[in-house]
């Protein structure tokens, strides 16, 4: 379980690096965080950034860390065409 907010994603991808393991191996949790709540350009960067510091090109369960306040609608709509494409 990681989250931009916790600042552990390099840390968790560093882990998982140095037990071996494989991608398929593991299932990955991350979080939007609520600042990022505002359009489909910040929801997409901010998954950007959390895969890049994880070393990853998909998450298995990608969060919206504490759904209040922001364009929220807006915010599950991108999250679901990013599922969509697989990311």
């Amino acid at each position: 379980d990681t989250a931009a907010a916790y600042q552990n994603e390099a840390d968790v991808a560093a882990g998982i690096e140095e037990a071996g393991f494989s991608r398929s191996d593991v299932f990955i949790t991350s979080k939007l965080q609520a600042k990022e709540h505002q359009s489909a350009e910040t929801v997409r960067a901010a998954l950007g950034a959390s895969l890049q510091r994880m070393g990853t090109d998909y998450l298995d369960l990608y969060l919206v860390h504490n759904p209040k306040g922001g364009n929220i609608i807006e915010v599950w709509s991108t999250m679901l065409k990013l599922r969509d494409e697989g990311l």
